[in-house]
């Protein structure tokens, strides 16, 4: 299979998805899509986004693997989860990811004042 890779920007933010040996349909990729859209939504500073989207086997079940990366000014944000499909794992990792980037967000605010 093909190294599936998607770049385009979305509301400022530069996001790259790769499923490297997986097929993302589209209902799949919209909601991503969504959900990054929404981080925007609390900081609206964020510069890029990178999505890397796995399979993982060990003896007895597959495993899918999303990964997560929010570039920030000055720091790097990172989530990733394993579950028993994608769907998931996505929402576990866009969970963490919003609780990181709201605590971030708080930080900044702390030292601004």
């Amino acid at each position: 299979m093909k190294n599936n890779m998607h770049s385009f920007d979305i509301n400022k933010i530069q996001l790259k998805i790769q499923s490297p040996h997986v097929r993302v349909n589209d209902e799949f990729n919209d909601y991503m899509i969504e959900q990054i859209e929404k981080l925007g939504k609390i900081y609206s500073r964020i510069e890029r986004c990178e999505i890397m989207l796995h399979t993982r086997k060990n003896d007895q079940k597959e495993f899918c693997e999303v990964e997560i990366k929010i570039f920030v000014p000055g720091k790097i944000l990172f989530a990733k989860e394993q579950k028993s499909n994608f769907r998931l794992s996505a929402q576990s990792v866009f969970e963490d990811l919003h609780n990181q980037i709201t605590k971030f967000k708080g930080q900044l605010n702390e030292q601004s004042s």
